[in-house]
């Protein structure tokens, strides 16, 4: 897992900057990334899911590559929730011989806050791989 726009600390990811603005949408500059690469056999990703704790908004997508394009919305929460909890998203994607699959998720506060942290905690993949 890797950040950017954000910070790990002992009370949780947060942002970089140190208070987070009052936003409506994502900022495509902050995100949570977490890189699946396939092994020699293509590779069915069925879903993803983990446990998000404390209150933040988010985007979750995928995409293939680096550059983040084009990518694949998986759901969001445009208002946050007290503890969202386990969280499953359908991927439903295949992935050829060690092609490698970008999944983010975008956070944002809809209030002006100093201290919001949130943890994303046992994240799983579950897939097929094709013979």
């Amino acid at each position: 897992m890797s950040v950017k726009g954000l910070v790990e600390t002992d009370k949780g990811i947060t942002i970089e900057t140190g208070e987070w603005p009052a936003d409506i949408d994502e900022d495509g500059k902050r995100y949570v990334e977490i890189i699946i690469q396939g092994k020699e056999k293509p590779l069915i990703v069925r879903q993803i899911s983990f446990t998000l704790e404390d209150e933040v908004c988010y985007r979750i997508a995928y995409a293939r590559g680096k550059d983040f394009y084009p990518r694949t919305d998986l759901g969001e929460q445009q208002h946050a929730a007290e503890a969202p909890g386990k969280l499953t998203f359908s991927v439903n994607t295949t992935l050829k011989p060690n092609e490698r699959l970008h999944v983010r998720l975008f956070p944002w506060s809809t209030r002006q806050d100093k201290e919001l942290h949130f943890q994303m905690k046992e994240c799983t993949f579950e897939g097929t791989e094709i013979e």
